[in-house]
């Protein structure tokens, strides 16, 4: 049995067409349906709520909302009976890129442009009967192929002092995040606050109008920080998220861009005083306008869903295909102030994309060369020219040459007072001559090559005797040696 403000009858139930949390969907007559609660889900609150929807004889195409209350026959409320929906959600059309353009492959910004007027449209209706719709959400919004849209789920909009007990944080206002939706009723700005998200996300595909790089996604945190990251005017946000987003952005007729940042921005003028229907409306019917004339949106690229440039700067920018992927006006000009002119790229961004330039071959920095062979070569090891010349030894003169030398050649020569002594030194380097004293501790590192051979200074006497070859090397008795920090070499500064 069925019951409304026309008046009442009986009811048979058709086929089952769904079932949810809360109860079944079965067909009804004459492009109706009727949903029938569970016994769990039946409540006097419930009752009350569609009853007083009913009684407001609410009548609008895409409409979901109760005709009729559905008793049993001992005259107990059972569910209610509403117009039939058609099409798909917008979760599983619009707000999925891959699914959009496989079911919509020929839209353009047109229609999505249509689907925001048709929403509108009806939002404006249920505010001046005084009803929030309160759980705006993708899954409450149905499309079908002509573009009509189709509101379901009526049984939780909040009608007078009956609050809506369901919500998504999503389309929440940032006064209405924290509070629980069954316990404090929504306001005007907490609905206007979801049709401006939901218009946004239509526009923009799905995409969140809090988005930006570098988030966690956190949604709650997002809102209540107030921080719209796309860029307007002279205001540029490093946040702004990259991609298709910035394009799509970027072609937005100006008026409908400007009331998208002063509602979402936390600066905005309209940030606490956020625009009604009626206004979102007017400002939609001039962006369809504006895009249907071509002498105002010069740019044909902004009629494209997923644009893949921005915006041209002015009517005279140059547009052009792009030589590789062969996309009509792919290239824009990019406007410079300083030559105002025009610098036209060669490829368009997504070839620029997919086709980076290549990077030169990191090549290894020579070190700095150094007269001094062992600091040279711990200069190459280290591979830094700044460590290289930091350590590189003094410039060296002739003097210092040979006392370098003699010292080294002293290190690894025996000192012997005979030719034969001295020409077996000369053909074995390597042995040394038994003495009672003990060795020099550390004399020569092991790791380091023996010098070549060299002529000792002799003495003033002509002979090479030990006291003339000492007397070579060291010929002042207070003096400072002074070490290179890679060599254990000695040179002695005179």
């Amino acid at each position: 049995m069925w019951e409304s403000a026309r008046g009442s009858g009986t009811l048979v139930l058709g086929s089952l067409l769904g079932e949810g949390g809360e109860g079944a969907v079965y067909a009804g007559a004459s492009n109706s349906v009727v949903k029938i609660f569970d016994d769990e889900h039946i409540t006097r609150h419930r009752k009350e709520k569609i009853e007083l929807l009913v009684s407001h004889g609410l009548e609008a195409k895409g409409l979901c909302v109760p005709s009729a209350s559905v008793k049993n026959h001992l005259g107990e409320f059972v569910g209610y009976v509403m117009p039939k929906a058609s099409g798909r959600e917008f979760q599983r059309t619009i707000f999925n890129k891959r699914k959009f353009e496989k079911e919509y492959p020929d839209w353009k910004k047109t229609d999505l442009v249509d689907i925001c007027i048709s929403f509108l449209e009806k939002v404006q209706y249920l505010h001046s009967m005084n009803v929030i719709l309160g759980d705006i959400n993708p899954k409450n919004l149905m499309i079908d192929d002509k573009k009509n849209v189709f509101i379901i789920d009526a049984d939780s909009w909040q009608v007078e002092g009956y609050p809506c007990p369901v919500g998504t944080p999503m389309f929440t206002s940032p006064a209405m995040l924290g509070k629980t939706y069954s316990d404090d009723l929504r306001t005007m700005e907490d609905e206007l606050f979801a049709v401006a998200t939901m218009l946004f996300m239509i526009v923009m595909t799905g995409q969140f109008p809090y988005i930006r790089t570098g988030t966690d996604g956190d949604m709650v945190h997002l809102i209540k920080e107030g921080n719209f990251a796309f860029q307007y005017e002279n205001r540029n946000n490093r946040d702004q998220p990259d991609g298709d987003w910035k394009y799509m952005w970027s072609h937005i007729h100006k008026p409908v861009k400007d009331l998208f940042w002063h509602t979402f921005h936390k600066e905005g003028k309209r940030y606490n005083r956020r625009p009604p229907a009626t206004e979102w409306l007017k400002a939609f019917m001039a962006y369809k306008a504006y895009l249907a004339d071509n002498r105002m949106s010069f740019d044909p690229m902004s009629n494209d869903v997923y644009p893949i440039r921005p915006k041209a700067f002015r009517p005279d920018t140059p547009l052009q295909d792009c030589p590789n992927c062969d996309r009509e006006n792919a290239i824009a000009g990019i406007w410079n102030d300083e030559s105002e002119d025009y610098f036209v790229p060669k490829l368009c961004n997504k070839c620029k994309d997919a086709h980076p330039p290549r990077k030169t071959p990191y090549s290894r920095p020579t070190p700095a060369t150094s007269d001094c062979k062992d600091c040279a070569r711990k200069s190459q090891e280290n591979n830094s020219p700044t460590v290289a010349a930091r350590h590189a030894p003094p410039k060296r003169t002739a003097w210092m040459r040979n006392d370098c030398a003699s010292t080294a050649t002293s290190r690894s020569l025996p000192t012997t007072t005979s030719a034969g002594s001295r020409a077996a030194a000369w053909k074995y380097p390597n042995r040394t001559r038994r003495s009672s004293k003990p060795a020099r501790p550390q004399e020569q590192p092991r790791h380091l090559p023996q010098p070549s051979p060299v002529h000792r200074p002799r003495s003033a006497s002509g002979h090479g005797s030990r006291s003339g070859s000492r007397a070579a090397r060291c010929r002042k008795p207070n003096e400072r040696k002074q070490l290179c920090q890679h060599s254990t070499s000695a040179l002695t500064i005179l």
